[in-house]
């Protein structure tokens, strides 16, 4: 795939097994981690900077058909050049992670997951996060149910189980996740909300927008026997329209119970 090519359609979620490894270790001496044979119950700082590729992370779509068709304008790209409004800047990024849908079932959830290690086989985290991407969809605007800003939530967690949409009971032909990240505006026990997709003004121009969990409200999590949990980031989407998005930066910080 080039550059800037798109991968259209619902992404197979083969089980992934790549370990990332932790920028910032709180109360360790050392900067390594390998995959949780460290029985120290530490705080782990796990950083991906997608300038620099997808560093893991896999896009996939939920709540909706299972054969969408193109109308869904499904679509990922993990080395995908920022828009021009936002290249550079402060920030020095000139690529994102890409993330592309267009809600025709109302309820669309586009995600990014990726296994980390590192952690003490089964301890009790709690997951915070803090998530930075290119929004282009204004505060208070309107949309065909809803707004493109205030109505797309950004969501985060973490979970033992990978994150996938499979099938749901009894409707084979339309896709849930097999998580519990909660409905549109609320969350769940394996995702929390963390604000909207909105940003200030009323011009649709790309601007870098930063949200972080609220103290106490991260997602308690309870690493595996090898010491590895997933990680997530998504949207749920309650405007009838086309979300484009361009993550360029998620930290996640798991903190010992």
């Amino acid at each position: 795939m080039s550059r800037t090519s798109f991968r259209f359609g619902v992404v197979a979620f083969a089980s992934l097994h790549l370990s990332l490894i932790p920028l910032a270790l709180a109360g360790c001496g050392g900067s390594g981690a390998s995959g949780g044979d460290d029985n120290r119950a530490v705080t782990r700082v796990y950083t991906s900077n997608f300038d620099s590729g997808d560093n893991g992370w896999v896009a996939g779509f939920a709540d909706l058909p299972a054969d969408p068709g193109p109308s869904y304008e499904l679509a990922s790209d993990p080395n995908a050049l920022l828009p021009e409004s936002v290249r550079g800047g402060a920030t020095r990024s000139t690529r994102g992670y890409r993330v592309v849908s267009h809600n025709r079932s109302d309820d669309v959830f586009s995600f990014l997951k990726r296994q980390v290690s590192g952690l003490v086989p089964e301890t009790r985290y709690r997951a915070a996060f803090s998530l930075t991407f290119a929004s282009d969809a204004p505060e208070g605007s309107a949309g065909i149910g809803g707004s493109p800003g205030d109505d797309v939530v950004v969501k985060a967690g973490a979970m033992v189980m990978e994150p996938n949409a499979v099938p749901q009971t009894g409707s084979p032909d339309f896709l849930r996740m097999n998580i519990d990240k909660g409905d549109q505006s609320t969350g769940g026990v394996n995702a929390t909300v963390h604000g909207t997709v909105g940003i200030p003004g009323g011009n649709p121009i790309y601007t870098l927008k930063t949200l972080t969990t609220s103290p106490g409200r991260g997602v308690l999590v309870t690493a595996d026997s090898a010491g590895r949990v997933w990680l997530m980031v998504g949207t749920d989407s309650g405007f009838e329209g086309r979300t484009d998005l361009y993550h360029t930066n998620i930290t996640a910080t798991l903190t010992p119970l």
